[in-house]
């Protein structure tokens, strides 16, 4: 029987799960049990279907729980239950198949799904979500890295640690939580090992990699709630610049640059929800969400960044950070 595992995520969110591999930061993990308001659990289970309502050939709903049901492969189910936590915890529970199967056939983690239930969640209940980007922090005020994905958030950040990490804590590498108010909370996911392609560029080569390993942790600060400073918009360039931008060119890229790494309205489950519970609105929970983005782009000062590499990136920022 697997051990269940506590993550008192800024002691807002509790979580508990019985994976061995878990993609929640291991700051939040706790040994003392805790009462869950998202319960993660990857178990064989059966259902009696005939007390759902068929939605299409593969999901079938019940009041507030929906199950996935793949009808060619095995047993490949998922049960998801009450995303919003309106009447309790929010159970998520799919069979080893189904998380092997979503990994093979789709090249993609099963925690993909669970962190977009996650930023329902947080919406829901403490009006938080996710934004797509890296941060530090100085004296409580937050520096984020935002930007499509591969862009160089993550080595941006590892960079200014290395070069800054006396004065500098670590917010995130990746996702971010933040709110109306301009409060960031982090999502310290310590990253292992730094991976470098010096052949990325030529097709047969681009795969090659070499892996240095980061003991950077032991020595950095993690700045767990701060307030926004700065958003820093990073796109890669052959030559370097600064641009400061508007309200609405910011916004329109935090929003687009997070729809691509967390976003609940392109999920076919929570959507199906949605369809068939009308207190769980997926539409208002939208506009929630994009307004504390635009919240956040109007109280923060918003800089495009153009370099050729990382490097160049924290040149840039460093300008406007000290």
């Amino acid at each position: 029987m697997k051990l269940h595992r506590y993550y008192a995520i800024h002691n807002i969110l509790n979580v508990v799960t019985n994976m061995s591999k878990v993609e929640i930061p291991k700051t939040f993990e706790t040994d003392k049990p805790l009462k869950p308001d998202v319960r993660i659990l990857e178990k064989r289970f059966s259902v009696n279907l005939s007390e759902f309502k068929p939605l299409g050939l593969r999901l079938f709903v019940k009041e507030d729980v929906i199950i996935h049901r793949c009808l060619s492969y095995g047993d490949l189910k998922l049960l998801l239950k009450d995303p919003g936590g309106l009447k309790g915890p929010t159970d998520i529970i799919f069979t080893p198949q189904y998380r092997i199967a979503k990994h093979l056939f789709k090249g993609e983690s099963i925690w993909k799904f669970i962190k977009t239930v996650l930023m329902v969640r947080f919406l829901m209940k403490h009006g938080l979500t996710f934004i797509h980007a890296s941060g530090v922090s100085v004296n409580g005020e937050a520096y984020l890295f935002a930007g499509w994905s591969d862009v160089g958030k993550t080595a941006t950040v590892i960079r200014l640690l290395e070069y800054k990490g006396d004065i500098l804590a670590y917010i995130s590498s990746d996702i971010t939580l933040a709110n109306f108010k301009g409060d960031i909370y982090a999502w310290p996911d310590l990253v292992k090992r730094v991976v470098a392609r010096p052949f990325e560029k030529i097709p047969f080569l681009r795969m090659l990699s070499i892996k240095r390993p980061l003991d950077l942790w032991q020595r950095i600060s993690i700045g767990f709630k701060s307030k926004i400073s700065h958003i820093f918009l990073l796109e890669r360039g052959s030559q370097k610049s600064c641009q400061r931008v508007d309200v609405g060119e910011a916004f329109k890229k935090v929003v687009t640059s997070t729809d691509i790494a967390v976003n609940f309205m392109s999920n076919n489950i929570l959507l199906a929800f949605s369809h068939v519970n009308n207190v769980f609105d997926i539409i208002r929970l939208r506009e929630k969400h994009l307004n504390i983005l635009r919240m956040l782009t109007e109280r923060a000062c918003c800089y495009r960044l153009t370099a050729p590499s990382p490097k160049g990136f924290v040149e840039l920022a460093l300008k406007h950070m000290f």
